[in-house]
């Protein structure tokens, strides 16, 4: 249809584009999987989606939670999907080197550019003089920043004041944060590029119920398009008579998102050894959908065949097949997105799909 007066001011204005042109710098040219098909659902509302390629993803959590590996868990998993990319990494708590990312991460450590700011002002100018290079750029490779953490950055008035011995409470960080981060949002979204910021939580014991709350003041919240929350359970195995922790299960409360509906929990697994579990959690959401069935001992399957979780967490591929995996999607959509279909007739379009496909 469109509006011929718009369409008029449109080509007298060089600011300006009209948003069916789909120019905008909030429009992006797909997601990034994770790694995990129930991250993947928090984040986009599908399974097959994942993080956008040009949002910013702050991942908080509380000491030791497993941020970083997490975080690095879908670097990884980015880096594989884009063989010529890189990743722009600003370290502020000197714990990224070659032997982690090599050794432990599976990551090659040539495709990481490493800056190491002090300061919430030093991150900034580091980031924004890449952008400007990275516009200049004729061959502009698929790139994305990983900040860790921002919980560890100060900002040059406290390190001014360490220096004169100085022992004041530094007012403006939270601030300057939000001024850093609101010159680059826009330049990374321009530009198509994906960023991930960990960061620490405190209790926030003055809420009418107490909970966990993002560090870094109404910066962090406000230029983060997506907000999880992380918290952490070992997986261990007995083996030879002796229990051996496997690696952890890590519960993701989506605290805020532009993409999929808020406070939606799932669960996904880090294996020590193979890193981020893609199956892990489906089960719980292919019961809800309806798609399988949870007996007292074992999971009934769409045909009737009774399984145990054990051999279907070994063998993941063989029991979530793409129809299975389809009929998931159908509800995650219902269940994780704005404004679609209600999870009541997702479940009976689940229901319809798989009469149709045994017919």
């Amino acid at each position: 249809m469109g509006n011929k007066f718009l369409e008029r001011m449109n080509k007298k204005l060089d600011e300006a584009s009209i948003l069916s042109e789909g120019l905008s710098s909030a429009e992006f040219t797909g997601y990034l999987d994770t790694g995990s098909y129930t991250l993947n659902a928090a984040l986009s509302g599908s399974i097959y989606g994942g993080m956008p390629d040009n949002k910013v993803l702050c991942v908080a959590g509380a000491s030791t939670t497993g941020k970083s590996y997490f975080s690095l868990a879908i670097v990884k998993n980015f880096l594989g999907s884009n063989p010529e990319g890189g990743l722009v990494l600003f370290d502020t708590e000197a714990a990224h080197n070659t032997n982690l990312y090599r050794d432990d991460i599976g990551i090659d450590p040539s495709l990481v550019l490493n800056y190491e700011p002090e300061t919430v002002q030093d991150f900034s100018f580091q980031a924004m003089k890449f952008l400007v290079e990275y516009e200049k750029d004729q061959t502009k490779p698929k790139v994305m920043f990983l900040l860790d953490s921002l919980g560890r950055l100060t900002t040059s008035k406290s390190l001014n004041d360490m220096v004169a011995g100085k022992d004041v409470l530094d007012m403006t960080r939270a601030k300057t944060i939000h001024t850093a981060f609101r010159g680059l949002r826009l330049k990374l979204a321009k530009n198509k590029i994906p960023m991930i910021v960990t960061n620490h939580v405190y209790a926030d014991v003055n809420a009418r119920f107490p909970s966990n709350k993002v560090a870094g003041g109404g910066g962090v919240i406000y230029s983060s398009d997506m907000i999880i929350l992380l918290s952490k359970e070992k997986v261990q195995e007995e083996i030879e008579g002796e229990k051996r922790v496997l690696g952890n299960i890590i519960h993701v409360k989506v605290s805020k998102s532009r993409h999929s509906r808020e406070n939606m929990e799932v669960e996904t697994m880090i294996n020590y050894s193979t890193g981020m579990n893609r199956y892990w959690g489906l089960l719980d959401m292919a019961e809800k959908a309806g798609v399988l069935e949870k007996g007292p001992k074992q999971w009934v399957m769409p045909d009737g065949t009774k399984v145990y979780e054990k051999t279907i967490n070994n063998d993941p591929e063989k029991y979530f097949t793409k129809d299975i995996l389809d009929r998931i999607e159908t509800y995650v959509n219902a269940e994780y997105r704005y404004g679609l279909p209600s999870v009541e007739e997702a479940i009976e379009e689940v229901k319809k799909e798989a009469a149709d496909f045994e017919n």
